[in-house]
């Protein structure tokens, strides 16, 4: 489910003189029932929802200010504490709830060049899993929770 939201601030701040910008947020929620699999026919049929990276309950959060040539834009994961696998010897050990959050800033000027400066994972969150449980050798799987940590990130765009 998806929610978005448009507020231009001088619609709101009306005795402004100052072009103030405008704000959108977009909220979406997942929920995942189930998601069963068989391995084969007459095979036990797992349910793997509620597992690592197939989360009963995932939310997504992000907003937009822009004013002008001036871009702000931050967006939020959340995750919630999940099983590490669906059966076997780890069907009861817990992945920790995580939050990712990442922003992001832009500068565009008349003649088509933009500036752009940015944080991912701005809190440095990560999920160890434990040794030998990840694909990706850092403790971690990186297709589902960030493997790197928090970066900074600096750029410029230039259009022709």
């Amino acid at each position: 489910m998806q929610a978005s939201y448009f507020l231009g601030l001088n619609d709101v701040f009306t005795n402004s003189s100052w072009g103030l910008g405008d704000l959108n947020f977009t909220l979406t929620y997942g929920y995942l029932e189930k998601w069963e699999q068989q391995a084969f026919p007459g095979a036990e049929v797992i349910d793997y929802s509620d597992t690592a990276g197939l989360f009963e309950h995932e939310v997504l959060f992000s907003t937009v200010y822009r004013n002008g040539p001036l871009t702000v834009a931050y967006d939020m994961n959340w995750m919630p504490e999940t099983r590490l696998e669906a059966t076997g010897d780890l069907s009861e050990a817990m992945v920790p709830s995580a939050t990712f959050q990442d922003v992001q800033v832009r500068w565009a000027f008349e003649n088509q060049l933009e500036l752009v400066f940015g944080v991912d994972n701005l809190t440095d969150e990560f999920i160890k899993y434990g040794q030998g449980f990840d694909s990706t050798g850092t403790g971690t799987d990186g297709a589902i929770y960030d493997a790197i940590g928090r970066r900074w990130y600096v750029g410029a765009r230039k259009t022709f």
